[in-house]
């Protein structure tokens, strides 16, 4: 599933992330971030995000609760692990935009 989701066109900032780096885990400034999307994959399984974010995938967390993911449309947001649409936070069009506007939300 998350090879399928991986195709999405706009995602193509985070997938040559990946493909150089494999993931990352560290702090930014302001938020611990882990961007590893099979570690993600396997936790949010558990919280239902399929029915929630069924047009996303997800590619990280803070590692507190709070989960990152691009949408269909490459917009990147961060989202709770228990919560609805409405408790989501867009932060960016690109994988550079979504990390500032990460730290900001976080600060």
């Amino acid at each position: 599933r998350i090879h399928n989701k991986m195709m999405y066109p706009h995602a193509d900032d985070y997938i040559a992330f990946m493909k150089k780096y494999n993931g990352c885990e560290g702090d930014i400034g302001n938020v611990w971030v882990i961007l590893d999307c099979e570690e993600v994959f396997i936790e949010t399984n558990s919280y239902e995000f399929d029915d929630r974010f069924s047009e996303a995938i997800m590619i990280g967390s803070n590692g507190g609760g709070e989960y990152f993911g691009i949408d269909g449309a490459g917009n990147y947001f961060v989202t709770p692990a228990i919560g609805g649409p409405e408790d989501t936070v867009y932060l960016g069009k690109t994988l550079e935009e979504f990390l500032g506007g990460l730290n900001q939300y976080f600060a």
